[in-house]
């Protein structure tokens, strides 16, 4: 039996067709078909998933490789290449930035008063209280072509004043498919408006605003589960470019390839030409060579450092000596006191790490954890220490994060240090341990969790912070409150588009 050939969409460049500034879209279309051995697979769907005029000369379609191949030979064919699948890369930030109501460049720049910013990402939560209209937004500017594709369109208004959604052919709802999800905090950040009493669990209270916050949005879809469609990227900027935006922002990357065949860096050259702002993300990896995504000469690349403000927990060890860390865990009254145990450090029982199976038969009931740091596990960390008996936990860099703490919702007395400081506190325990050498389990040692509910601590090399990430919910009070305290590299791109003026 003869196995059938894979079908996979393909980004196609052609050549334009003669008088093409004739031509209308469906011309062109037209002209773009002509290249397909037909209009519809065997299932019954189409084989052409875009069409672009603006972006790229060329076409998005389902190919197989042989059918590519005969494309190849026919008159006006330029390339083929199999579209990429991407991924997805504070309250405080105005001020850190030094934007004020009263003078400067946020007055200076009314705000982002009559801007659009197209956002591509992964759509957003449009009746979120950072994009509703007050009644201080001017009506959307005569120039925008673009639509708002939610079935319920009071969902656009003067602020939020479009949005589609790109999945190959098909035009799916363009909500953020998480509530204050990665679209919706990246927009919040661009253009969210005034939000009074923002916190996260209470703490970093103040008024969340993206730093234009009187531009206006429009939000283009393309990232799902799956991820970002390097096909339905370009359409999105194909059709940001008809819409009429003024800033692209692209959170989103992958690996840098060779510009001449990088599609979305085309794409992007394409906008730039056309007077648009194009921002994009530097990427969540590195540091190390060929970290670097969207290095583009055309576009400004973002990437993030550090800030100068942060929500400490203090650790201060049997001898006396204190350190400082982080967490997002602050009830009013903080502190644990007990034995320090390192689960699967040296001689003793379990793994590192403090997941679920971590401590395996190791008894942490009343004692101080510490759990080599599990990325993007945090929270489950503390909860498996709780669920163990544990009374604190102490969350250690390795020399991969380096000086990068993070401030998470824990569930009990928490510390997240960095490698010089995670470094401090094994050689401490290791000179315990070879002290008191009948102590099992590091046993005696006592360490104190103690915090302050909000410490500005000056650094240095300052790039952005995302403390002013929208709201999305509100606490006890009524007041709004933030996700969390994460801090990405991705999510620094949207705080540039503020200053970038028409």
């Amino acid at each position: 039996m003869t196995r059938k050939k894979a079908n996979r969409t393909y980004i196609v460049h052609v050549q334009r067709p003669k008088h093409d500034e004739l031509l209308g879209d469906e011309d062109v279309e037209d002209w773009h078909r002509s290249f397909l051995p037909n209009t519809t697979l065997d299932t019954g769907e189409p084989r052409l998933v875009h069409s672009y005029r603006h972006a790229i000369s060329g076409f998005a379609a389902r190919l197989t490789s042989e059918e590519v191949r005969a494309i190849e030979s026919m008159e006006g064919f330029l390339i083929a290449r199999p579209s990429r699948i991407l991924k997805l890369s504070t309250t405080y930030t105005p001020r850190f930035l030094g934007l004020d109501h009263q003078s400067g460049l946020w007055v200076d720049s009314s705000m982002g008063l009559g801007v659009i910013i197209g956002v591509v990402d992964s759509g957003i939560t449009p009746n979120h209280v950072s994009f509703m209209d007050d009644g201080t937004m001017p009506p959307k500017p005569p120039k925008w072509k673009g639509r708002c594709r939610f079935h319920n369109k009071t969902l656009c208004n003067n602020k939020l004043i479009g949005a589609i959604a790109f999945r190959g052919s098909r035009r799916p709802q363009p909500k953020d498919p998480k509530n204050g999800g990665h679209g919706t905090h990246v927009a919040g950040i661009a253009a969210g408006s005034f939000v009074d009493n923002a916190n996260v669990l209470r703490l970093a209270r103040g008024t969340a605003s993206g730093t234009a916050p009187k531009a206006h949005l429009a939000i283009y879809k393309v990232c799902f589960t799956s991820g970002c469609s390097g096909a339905d990227i370009v359409a999105a900027i194909e059709e940001a470019m008809k819409n009429g935006v003024d800033i692209l922002s692209l959170s989103l990357g992958k690996k840098s390839i060779p510009f001449y065949d990088d599609d979305i860096m085309i794409a992007t050259l394409s906008a730039v030409r056309a007077k648009i702002f194009v921002c994009m993300a530097v990427g969540n990896s590195g540091p190390y060579r060929e970290s670097v995504e969207n290095g583009a000469l055309w576009i400004l690349t973002v990437g993030a450092s550090t800030h100068d403000r942060r929500v400490s927990a203090t650790v201060k060890l049997g001898n006396g000596v204190e350190v400082e860390g982080e967490s997002g865990y602050q009830p009013r009254t903080f502190n644990a006191t007990g034995n320090i145990i390192f689960p699967g450090f040296g001689a003793q029982n379990g793994t590192v790490g403090c997941m679920k199976n971590s401590f395996n038969n190791t008894d942490v009931k009343g004692k101080i954890v510490l759990c080599n740091i599990e990325e993007g596990k945090y929270r489950d960390m503390s909860v498996n220490v709780k669920d163990a008996g544990g009374v604190g936990m102490i969350v250690l860099d390795t020399s991969r994060e380096g000086a990068t703490t993070l401030s998470y919702d824990y569930v009990l007395p928490t510390a997240h240090v960095n490698y010089t400081t995670a470094s401090k506190i094994v050689n401490y325990l290791e000179t315990q341990v070879h002290r008191y050498t009948q102590q099992l389990h590091l046993m005696g040692l006592p360490t104190l969790l103690k915090s302050t509910h909000e410490e500005l601590v000056i650094r240095k090399a300052i790039i952005s912070s995302n403390y002013d990430k929208p709201p999305t919910g509100f606490d006890l009070d009524g007041n709004p409150i933030l996700n969390d305290y994460e801090e990405h590299i991705n999510r620094a791109k949207p705080h540039r588009h503020g200053f970038v003026d028409k």
